[in-house]
């Protein structure tokens, strides 16, 4: 590491910690939504990281691509799996049930995946680091390191981009797989893909009153989103 540490960003919006709170929470209202809602959240999500920059919806694209064969296995698990009205003749066993399942399935990843890209596209990742040592700091009165692995969360966060760019460079230079590869996990270790900034979590400070609004209006929707 260089000798200057960067300062973190000042952080807009709602506190960090109460931005993994809400992910969690919304985490856990996916499988009680509707198919349609589901497919909804991540067109939304989708739109949103596209009006702020196109690299956001790339990625966010590029992460569903990637899980396609995820969504395949998912849909041959699922689509055959018995009872409800048949929806083809010429197959049998394929039923509105087991399609609306698959689609359900499928519509989680994708709304899930939409709110983790949306999460980490407008959080810078000392924030993030800072939001999860604020949401883990019980865990130190038993001795996790939760310091540690919040900063280790940081540098991956903070590689990421850089790394996909430098492996297609090197890609594009010619060199195999297996050499980009290697030459990569030797430059992610001296710290070169994470840069300085990560280096410094900054405090995560106390949540303000409408941080507590926020979280308490989510609290109330997924109770009401069981409760239905």
């Amino acid at each position: 590491m260089s000798g200057g540490v960067t300062p973190a960003p000042p952080l807009d919006g709602p506190h960090s910690g109460i931005r993994l709170l809400l992910l969690l929470m919304f985490a856990a209202t996916l499988p009680e939504l509707p198919v349609a809602g589901l497919w909804l959240a991540g067109a939304l999500a989708l739109a949103w990281l596209h009006a702020r920059s196109t690299s956001g919806a790339r990625f966010y694209l590029n992460g569903l691509w990637r899980l396609r064969w995820l969504f395949f296995a998912i849909v041959v698990l699922h689509l055959w799996r018995g009872g409800g009205t048949p929806i083809w003749p010429t197959l049998p066993g394929l039923t509105d049930l087991g399609a609306e399942e698959a689609l359900r399935r499928c519509g989680v990843l994708v709304a899930l995946l939409g709110a983790v890209v949306a999460l980490t596209r407008s959080t810078p990742p000392q924030w993030l680091a800072a939001g999860l040592m604020w949401c883990l700091a019980p865990l130190r009165r038993v001795g996790v390191p939760v310091q540690r692995f919040a900063r280790r969360v940081a540098l991956v966060f903070a590689a990421v981009d850089t790394a996909r760019g430098e492996a297609g460079r090197l890609r594009g230079r010619g060199e195999g797989l297996e050499t980009a590869a290697a030459r990569m996990m030797l430059e992610a270790e001296s710290g070169r893909f994470a840069g300085d900034a990560v280096w410094e979590i900054p405090p995560a400070g106390l949540p303000r009153a409408r941080d507590y609004l926020l979280l308490t209006a989510a609290c109330a929707a997924v109770l009401l989103v069981y409760a239905a």
